[in-house]
């Protein structure tokens, strides 16, 4: 038998005289084949999340029928449930949902992400767990392009000054300053914080 299907049972009955009676029924198979939910993992692959920002997720879902929603569910440094619907249902796909990482979760702390897919008759796979950790405690990697090591200047030229910054999680800002016989300060600042 393959769910969700039913089965039509008709009977009859003929009596001495040639009447017949008949009844049917449909009974119904119910789907009790649970879904599945694999590949639980941020959309950039990172496990460390900032604060203040949405936490980007996604898992592959499978099931006979159809998966219609992923339940989530997050403990640790934060608290939090909700539930992305997958419209139309689908036998398999990846859904994509985000959860909302409090301005002040702590920097350093850790949340337990669970979740599981459900299907149209309540059935529910079981449970997927990731870890992602709050904030940042790497710094940056910076470097300067131009003007490349060993450069020389004469009074009156134009110097271009170039850097650039990359980080595990996000640069929010670069700072230029130039001490000596020049002197400048420039800030650039990325909203949102860029890779």
């Amino acid at each position: 038998l393959q769910a969700p299907a039913s089965i039509i049972l008709l009977a009859s009955a003929t009596d001495a005289a040639g009447n017949v009676g008949q009844a049917g029924r449909t009974v119904p198979v119910a789907d009790i084949v649970e879904p599945a939910l694999t590949n639980l993992q941020t959309v950039s692959g990172a496990t460390r999340v900032l604060a203040g920002t949405d936490a980007a997720l996604r898992a592959t879902v499978s099931d006979n029928v159809g998966v219609v929603a992923v339940d989530f569910s997050t403990e640790g440094a934060f608290v939090t449930s909700g539930s992305a619907a997958v419209t139309p249902a689908s036998t398999s796909t990846t859904v994509n949902f985000s959860i909302a990482v409090p301005a002040n979760a702590p920097n350093g702390g850790t949340v337990t992400v669970r979740a599981r897919a459900r299907d149209a008759a309540g059935n529910l796979s079981p449970l997927q767990s990731l870890v992602l950790t709050i904030g940042d405690a790497q710094a940056p990697v910076v470097s300067i392009q131009a003007p490349e090591a060993g450069a020389v200047f004469t009074p009156g030229d134009t110097i271009s000054v170039q850097a650039s910054a990359t980080d595990d999680v996000a640069v929010a800002q670069i700072a230029l300053r130039a001490r000596g016989v020049l002197t400048f300060d420039e800030t650039r600042t990325f909203t949102p914080p860029v890779t």
